[in-house]
């Protein structure tokens, strides 16, 4: 059989209340802000730093996007200019060294650029010119024949591009990229891209190579 609780009256045990020594009861304390009840509806109040915590506070409360090296974690104060890129060119400056640098892989290349996008989206041929060639070709770091055996394996293991990749594998040999070169370049993609890309890949090789009578790679 269960246990029987016997109340603590009977055991002589005095009950507790809140009542105080002269039959008055105890205050309630008034309600803080936050203790609103949820059932009225009234939204929380937005919950403010403890006094006290002063710049703490604001350090904690500072977005990414307004962070200075006095208010951000370690990793924005150990930022240094030696380590940031360099301040972009103006547009103009874009377009000419975009130009130049396109230019020296195919004379004739930005002007088709241009007229190819003219009539849909003359912008949209500006940006084929300033943002891969003006920003990222010209930068330093990479010569040319890199940059270019580079952009011929990224081309070979998207898979879908023929024509750029067949233009990319021109603008390589121009440069003094050789046959074996291109194509050990385009090995390499089977092993992150599978097969199928090198496979095509080399196809499209093989049809640069035979409309330039298989002597690209002669060097």
């Amino acid at each position: 059989m269960p246990e029987r609780r016997v109340p603590a009256a009977r055991l002589g045990v005095p009950r507790r209340t809140s009542a105080r020594p002269g039959g008055t009861r105890r205050p309630r304390s008034p309600q803080r802000p936050h203790e609103s009840s949820w059932k009225d509806g009234a939204p929380l109040p937005a919950s403010k730093p403890t006094a006290g915590r002063g710049r703490e506070a604001e350090v904690e409360r500072a977005p990414w996007w307004k962070a200075t090296p006095s208010t951000s974690s370690s990793r924005v104060a150990r930022w240094s200019p030696s380590a940031a890129a360099p301040a972009p060119a103006a547009a103009g400056d874009r377009f000419a060294r975009g130009e130049a640098v396109l230019g020296r892989l195919d004379r004739g290349a930005p002007g088709r650029v241009m007229e190819a996008y003219a009539s849909v989206a003359p912008d949209f041929g500006r940006y084929v010119i300033e943002y891969p060639f003006g920003d990222i070709y010209a930068r330093p770091g990479l010569d040319l024949r890199t940059r270019l055996l580079t952009a011929v394996a990224a081309l070979a293991a998207v898979g879908d591009s023929e024509v750029p990749l067949g233009n990319h594998i021109r603008h390589a040999l121009d440069v003094g990229c050789t046959r074996d070169e291109i194509v050990e370049t385009v090995m390499q993609v089977s092993v992150y891209a599978g097969f199928p890309r090198a496979v095509k890949g080399l196809a499209v090789l093989e049809k640069v190579l035979a409309e330039r009578g298989r002597d690209g790679g002669s060097r």
